[in-house]
């Protein structure tokens, strides 16, 4: 069930204290590049709820169409930036742990196409500024509506509900664009021929994940992609390996010394 409501105590709050709470600098990916770049997109957010924390409503009224709109723009141009760089640094890493010397890395493709990420991210974020523009302007009319008159007054937009939604829409969007290069990278390895098992990972696994593992072994594209917070992964039948990554590990090897 979709709880995106506000409540009458969100609505019309008028402690300033609850505005930034722990939950803007709560740690819930173990990637530090990744929670930067959620914490730069929720510094948008936060310099938007607090301009407009204690303005007069006909300011608000004013101005609030401009500052979303300039908000959004800023936020796209962090995703364009950030998720280029997490997926590059991503696919280094795997370079890197499975031998392979990163001036080879040329050699490897493990590109993705981004642009249908970005835009769920972008579109996501977009509705997010709509959600706190439309709030604080309808607490804007209302107050003029029933205090005949402009003065300043107390908004509490639900910023936490922002942080949250942020946070998931990065986290969620990532971990689906890391299981699609570390696939490009297992079929490198093994073969785009190669045969692979669902394996369940960690705890709390679903019914659906513990199903794939009864079936049989499958080609690479024919497996789903496992949930945004999984933690299930594809294992090759054999251990057999393509002269291509043999050969490029052999390479590795000679370049260090």
């Amino acid at each position: 069930m979709v709880k995106e409501m506000q409540t009458v105590e969100e609505f019309f709050d008028n402690d300033i204290d609850t505005l930034v709470d722990s939950d803007f600098m709560s740690v819930d990916s173990d990637n530090m590049q990744e929670n930067t770049f959620i914490s730069s997109l929720l510094g948008i957010f936060a310099a938007l709820h607090t301009k407009y924390f204690n303005l007069s409503s006909d300011e608000v009224l004013k101005q609030i169409n401009k500052d979303s709109s300039a908000a959004i723009i800023k936020l796209n141009s962090i995703v364009d930036t950030k998720m280029i760089h997490l997926i590059t640094t991503f696919q280094e890493d795997i370079l890197q742990n499975n031998g392979i010397d990163l001036k080879l890395k040329k050699r490897v493709n493990l590109d993705i196409n981004l642009s249908e990420l970005k835009v769920l991210v972008k579109d996501t974020l977009k509705a997010t500024v709509y959600q706190f523009r439309n709030d604080v302007t309808v607490k804007a009319k209302t107050f003029m509506t029933y205090h005949k008159k402009s003065s300043a007054f107390h908004l509490q937009p639900n910023f936490k509900r922002s942080i949250k939604r942020v946070k998931n829409t990065i986290k969620f969007n990532m971990q689906y664009a890391k299981q699609k290069v570390d696939r490009k990278w297992l079929q490198f390895k093994h073969g785009e021929d190669s045969l692979f098992y669902w394996r369940v990972r960690g705890v709390n696994t679903c019914n659906w994940c513990y199903s794939n593992e009864l079936l049989p072994p499958k080609l690479m594209s024919e497996w789903e992609l496992d949930h945004p917070n999984g933690h299930c992964s594809l294992e090759p039948v054999n251990d057999e390996t393509t002269t291509v990554y043999q050969d490029l590990l052999a390479d590795s090897n000679v370049t260090r010394i």
